[in-house]
């Protein structure tokens, strides 16, 4: 949405500049009008840039958010939308309607570094923090946008540190402060299966929050290093199904697993 915003800004500047500057001798001068529209719209999304990381200066990565309604929020969300845009990602959404009303989990499968990305812009309005590896907390600037954004950190080595991650997801669900999204998948799939064995442990998250799983796939985001910017990549992200809480409980956390990965792999079939 930012990026159309400036890009109408750049339009209406490009338009009114050149006359008031008494810049267009003739009809041959349109040049000049493309000219300043493409360099007032370069220049206002450099302009976002430079802001956004001079707003991180101020954030501390070792300090979680008391809240995820913050000022760096809507300052991430437009700049991962236009992120978006200019790499050639139009994002599709079915399933809105089933989403709870209150606070959830949700499982998806991982397929590219975009994956989350694209889920993050797409559920904005739910405030979902994604539950991420720990080695991504080293990522410069994104990290600490990443941490505003409620994201937690897991050690995937480190048995003691995970469960206190996990815990602290839980915690993030219950309090009412958003919800959680994992990948089961532990890492991303970069093999020929549609999707790789889960780990059973993420569902913890939801049975000690006692909160409803939501399932969603995501399908289409490993196509756009093919031909980013040049050609619009169609992402979908289908909201399959819901757990509910009480069914949540009744489960073991392994059979947890192996009904929405059943669930994933349906609804993954039918893109093959």
């Amino acid at each position: 949405m930012i990026l159309y915003v400036y890009l109408i800004i750049g339009c209406v500047a490009g338009l009114v500049v050149p006359f008031a500057a008494d810049m267009m001798g003739s009809f041959a001068d349109v040049w000049k009008i493309i000219l300043l529209i493409l360099a007032f719209t370069l220049g206002l999304v450099v302009l976002h840039l430079v802001v956004a990381v001079i707003m991180c200066l101020f954030i501390d990565k070792k300090k979680e958010p008391e809240t995820l309604k913050n000022a760096f929020r809507p300052v991430a969300m437009s700049t991962l939308d236009a992120f978006l845009k200019v790499a050639g990602v139009d994002i599709q959404v079915t399933g809105f309607e089933k989403l709870p009303n209150e606070p959830f989990m949700m499982v998806c499968n991982h397929r590219s570094l975009l994956d989350a990305v694209a889920a993050v812009v797409a559920f904005r309005k739910y405030y979902v923090a994604f539950v991420s590896k720990k080695e991504n907390i080293k990522i410069p600037v994104i990290a600490r946008y990443m941490v505003q954004l409620g994201c937690l950190f897991l050690d995937r080595e480190d048995t003691r540190s995970a469960v206190k991650t996990i815990n602290r997801a839980a915690d993030m669900i219950k309090s009412g402060m958003g919800s959680v999204a994992i990948c089961p998948e532990g890492t991303r799939n970069t093999t020929e299966a549609l999707l790789l064995p889960f780990h059973a442990g993420s569902y913890k998250i939801a049975q000690k929050a006692k909160c409803p799983v939501v399932v969603f796939t995501v399908w289409g985001v490993d196509e756009v290093k093919k031909h980013p910017v040049i050609k619009r990549t169609k992402v979908f992200i289908d909201v399959i199904d819901v757990v509910e809480a009480d069914k949540v409980q009744e489960l073991r956390s392994g059979e947890l697993a192996d009904m929405t990965r059943e669930i994933m792999l349906h609804n993954l079939e039918r893109y093959v």
